[in-house]
């Protein structure tokens, strides 16, 4: 019984955190790319949307010369010429906009169109950074976000004098970001 009582209080207090989050930061973002394999197709577009409640706080666009042709099936999807692309930034030239948008807010909740793909073509292009041009992304996260907290360096508390969770952690100007 003491259970049950828990999971409904427990609960109640999530349901009454989601109707205050109404108004939390909230980003939304789809790629579009040369193809589907993950070692060797790269990033021709990107679309970024924060919003905040009802209103939509910044929106971010950017094409982007993948530094290879399209397969013809990624083609018929994003209608985007070799000739075009090639005239249009290289990813890293722009990969700050794109951290600066991610970072900057401090987001509840980040929703990908096709997430698990997407987020795996981003992270093959931040890492090509490093490999290509020996960007470390994780250097310009620690010197232009050093309260970052990543994830995974996170412990999470209820305080119920707030009624909700609040985290601590290492901030990345504690930690060695590789």
């Amino acid at each position: 019984k003491n259970n049950i009582l828990k999971f409904i209080k427990t609960f109640k207090i999530l349901l009454n955190n989601e109707k205050k989050n109404m108004d939390n930061v909230k980003i939304y973002w789809d790629t579009e790319t040369t193809g589907l394999n993950f070692a060797t197709d790269r990033i021709v577009e990107i679309g970024i949307l924060v919003t905040q409640g009802d209103n939509i706080i910044e929106q971010y666009q950017q094409y982007i010369n993948p530094e290879k042709p399209s397969d013809y099936e990624a083609y018929k999807v994003h209608k985007l010429s070799d000739e075009f692309l090639s005239k249009q930034p290289k990813f890293s030239e722009i990969y700050t906009d794109i951290l600066d948008i991610f970072f900057k807010y401090n987001p509840y909740t980040v929703t990908a169109h096709n997430g698990d793909f997407d987020s795996i073509m981003l992270s093959q292009e931040f890492n090509r950074l490093k490999e290509n041009y020996g960007i470390n992304i994780g250097d310009y996260i620690k010197n232009t976000y050093p309260e970052f907290i990543p994830e995974k360096n996170r412990t999470y508390h209820f305080s119920s004098k707030e009624n909700k969770y609040n985290h601590t952690g290492l901030s990345a100007n504690d930690l060695e970001l590789k």
